[in-house]
């Protein structure tokens, strides 16, 4: 879960509001070319009311996660120019009727660089990947930040989002070590 949780595209889907049930399935071909694979159903469990905004991590808590899922689909590091490692995203799911037009990102105090993923900018290497990021995003009005560099263990972290119903801030620490 740790690693779908820091995967800028599966994050959101794993946030959604509306999610009530999840299936995992996992097989292992010690012969094969893919000798593990795990499966998260998160679209079949879309079954409840959605209330929103839901930030992740969410205000005042502490977060396990410093660095950014290396193999996520579709990459979002070459939209951002980043290389890995990035650091962990920063999500807001406002809505499908609510856009994100602008973000900061502060740790310890200073702003960094962070790049801004939404459904209106991402651009993925290609266009059926720029049109599954944009898809996952859009269902709720879903906006993440990408920090280029991995979060610092131990930091506390300022996140502001100017959108289309007025800004959403919170803040959030990060956990003394990291996650698996």
């Amino acid at each position: 879960m740790g690693y779908w949780a820091t995967g800028p595209f599966h994050l959101p889907q794993l946030l959604d509001p509306r999610l009530k049930v999840v299936a995992f399935g996992e097989a292992h071909d010690p012969a094969g070319a893919m000798r593990s694979a795990g499966v998260l159903d998160v679209r079949r469990g879309l079954l409840g009311q959605a209330a929103y905004p839901v930030r992740f991590p969410a205000p005042g808590t502490v977060t396990p996660y410093r660095e950014a899922a290396r193999y996520e689909w579709p990459d979002p590091l070459p939209g951002c120019r980043y290389r890995a490692p990035a650091g962990a995203p920063v999500a807001l799911l406002a809505g499908s009727d609510v856009t994100v037009s602008a973000a900061a990102l502060k740790v310890n105090g200073q702003a960094v660089d962070a790049c801004l993923l939404t459904a209106q900018t991402f651009q993925g290497t290609s266009p059926g990947d720029t049109q599954a990021g944009r898809g996952v995003l859009a269902a709720q009005g879903g906006a993440v930040l990408l920090p280029r560099e991995p979060l610092p263990a131990g930091a506390h972290v300022q996140v502001s989002l100017r959108t289309s119903q007025g800004r959403q801030n919170w803040s959030f620490q990060v956990g003394g070590a990291e996650a698996d």
